[in-house]
Formats: structure tokens, C-alpha cells, sequence
């Protein structure tokens, strides 16, 4: 009796067991499907993000490289633009940027032998109807002309896509902006008295010409000159006008005509030691006039390489072409060839800073 109560007791025993068993077994079979199931759902989140990750690259990848070839293809054509509109006109203002620094060469060279003259109304400059002032005119503006020409196509180009090519234009900016800046090149150290504005005398602005007579140009009269240099062709394209053709508009009825007055009476009895403000200038232009040339000597000898700056000091060699003493001014090497230069220099580096660093002429 006894041993079948604890049979019965064991096959009870034995049936929970089972039973616990079966349970656990279920419940250890339901949390692995949880866990199975969340880390679906994670791998397929993760699988998602990863895709959506990678989705928003291969956008940002296609994108850029989309504006990457638009910004090729545009600096393509707009190069091709640029030199088709601007590079004839870059050469002719190579050319005449030669004839510039070669007048005022010739200027302090005709100021040494005398034909220029301190007293009024002596000498080749004495009269503003004659060649050697008229041509000295067309000489020193015909380079700003095509200043006035590249300005008027700028709607059409972009600069910033070829770096030699914007360096030859802003030195041709400054070349034109230099002939107005007489009270900045005054007042560089060593200081110039230099009054124009001033209401004095006939008598007086005669004895004291470096102080009283104006050395420089209005802007709007200056744009107004080389405007009027400017030739337009039956086809619409503009030029500027040869010597031929100034020199006829230049005179009328054996006058100067009114347009060229202003200019005219800027030369009008010039002497380096009587106008040491527009000489400052000159100078400052022979140092743009030598960059200019610098520009296509460096293309011709480089292949896109890094070179020396554009603006150099002008050496104590070719200094001596600019001493205008004739034997019989009393001046100084310092008052001639180191201050007009320090100037130039200081003048330069505030302007075109640039031009002073090593330039590239890569393509």
C-alpha cells in the first residue's frame, strides 16, 4: 500500500517535472524568439540606416561631382571667352606698354642734353603744338586705351578664371589710376609742396612751377581723352587710333584742338626737376610699363611654372636711364635716382600688393 502511494508520488514528481520542463523549454523558446526578433528588427534598422547612409554619399558624390564638371565646363568656356576677347588686346598693350617706358627713357635722355628746358617756354616741351609733345601724349595714353577697351568687355569675360591675365589688367588699372593720384605721390616722403588748388599769381605760379602747377589729370577729364582715343571700325570692333589719326584730330586750324588742351598743358614746358610730381608718376608707370612687358617675356620662357614677382625694383643700372641732369641742374643721386624710386615702390606696394608675390602663369 505503502509503496504504491509513493509510486504514485514519483510519477506526480515526475509529471511536474515534465511539465516544468515543457514550460521552461517554452518560455526559453519564447524569449529566444524575442531576442531573434529584436535583433532582426535591429539588423534590418541598422540595414536601413546604412543604405539610406550610403544613398545620401552616392547623392552628395553625384552632386558634387555635377558641379565639379558645370564649374569645369564653364571654366572652359569662359577661358575661351577670355582669350578670344581679351588676349589681342593684351598683346597690343605689351607693344605699346614698350613705346611708354621708352618715352619717358627718352624723356630724362632729352632733359640731359639740354632740350629740356627749366626756363618757360624753352626747349621741345615749350610749345604744345609741337611733334615732340604731341607724340608724347599719344605714347603715354595709347596704353591706357586699351585699358578703357578690356574695361568695356568685362560684362563678357571673367578674370578670375586665368590669373595672368587679371595681374595684366590690374597693373593697366593702375597705369590708368596713376595719372590722377598727384596728391598721393605729393605727399609720399619726402614731401612735395604742392598747391595747384591754390589762387595765386601768373607771376608767381610761373616762379614756383613744382609747387603751383598741376601735375596730374581728372578722372573724368582722363576718361574723357582716352575715350576719344578710341576708333570704331565700320564691323563695330574698337581700336585705338594710330599717330596718324591723333595727330590730325590733335591739331585744328593750327591749334590744339580744345578735348586735348588739358593734356596738352600737363607737358606743356615739363622738366623732371619743375614737375617732381608728375615725374614720381612717370616713374611709377615705368615700373607697371616694365611688369607689362615682364608678362609676356615670363610666358614665353615658362610652362605654367611658379616665377619671380611682377613688380621689381627697377635695378641701379637701369636707374641711370632715368637721370635727367644735364651738368648744369643742381641735384642730387638721392633727389634722382633713390627718392622717385622709393616712391614708386611705396605707391606699388600699397596698390598691388600682389604683384609683388611669385605669380604662376599655368593655363
Amino acid at each position: 500500500m505503502f509503496q504504491d502511494a509513493g509510486e504514485a508520488s514519483v510519477k506526480i514528481a515526475v509529471a511536474w517535472i515534465g511539465i516544468i520542463g515543457a514550460v521552461l523549454a517554452a518560455i526559453v523558446a519564447f524569449v529566444n524568439s524575442l531576442i531573434t526578433r529584436q535583433t532582426t528588427l535591429a539588423t534590418q534598422r541598422d540595414l536601413q540606416k546604412h543604405q539610406h547612409e550610403l544613398e545620401t554619399l552616392k547623392a552628395t558624390l553625384q552632386e558634387q561631382n555635377a558641379d565639379k564638371d558645370a564649374r569645369r565646363d564653364y571654366e572652359y568656356e569662359a577661358r575661351k571667352r577670355l582669350y578670344r576677347q581679351c588676349e589681342p588686346l593684351l598683346f597690343q598693350l605689351v607693344e605699346l606698354s614698350e613705346n611708354g617706358l621708352n618715352r619717358i627713357y627718352s624723356l630724362a635722355r632729352t632733359a640731359r642734353s639740354g632740350e629740356l628746358s627749366l626756363i618757360p617756354n624753352e626747349g621741345w616741351f615749350s610749345d604744345i603744338r609741337a611733334y615732340y609733345l604731341a607724340s608724347t601724349i599719344h605714347k603715354l595714353i595709347s596704353p591706357l586705351v586699351v585699358h578703357r577697351l578690356i574695361q568695356r568687355r568685362l560684362t563678357l569675360v571673367d578674370l578670375s578664371v586665368d590669373r595672368h591675365i587679371n595681374s595684366q589688367y590690374l597693373l593697366a588699372k593702375r597705369l590708368f589710376i596713376s595719372f590722377t593720384d598727384d596728391f598721393e605721390f605729393a605727399r609720399a616722403e619726402p614731401e612735395i609742396d604742392y598747391a595747384p588748388n591754390a589762387e595765386v599769381s601768373v607771376k608767381t605760379a610761373t616762379r614756383d612751377p613744382e609747387k603751383y602747377t598741376r601735375q596730374a589729370m581728372f578722372m573724368g577729364s582722363l576718361e574723357s581723352l582716352v575715350d576719344s582715343f578710341i576708333v570704331t571700325e565700320a564691323d563695330g570692333s574698337q581700336r585705338c587710333m594710330t599717330y596718324g589719326e591723333f595727330e590730325s584730330a590733335y591739331y585744328e586750324d593750327d591749334k590744339v584742338a580744345e578735348s586735348y588742351v588739358e593734356v596738352a598743358e600737363l607737358f606743356h614746358n615739363f622738366h623732371p626737376k619743375t614737375r617732381p610730381v608728375l615725374w614720381r608718376i612717370l616713374i611709377a608707370q615705368a615700373h607697371i610699363y616694365e611688369a607689362l612687358i615682364r608678362t609676356r617675356q615670363l610666358k614665353l620662357s615658362q610652362s605654367g611654372e611658379s616665377v619671380t614677382p611682377l613688380l621689381n625694383a627697377i635695378s641701379g643700372e637701369e636707374k641711370r636711364k632715368f637721370d635727367w641732369r644735364d651738368g648744369h641742374v643742381n641735384a642730387t643721386d638721392d633727389e634722382v635716382l633713390i627718392q622717385p624710386f622709393a616712391v614708386a615702390q611705396q605707391y606699388l606696394r600699397k596698390h598691388l600688393a600682389e604683384m609683388f608675390e611669385t605669380q604662376s602663369i599655368s593655363r
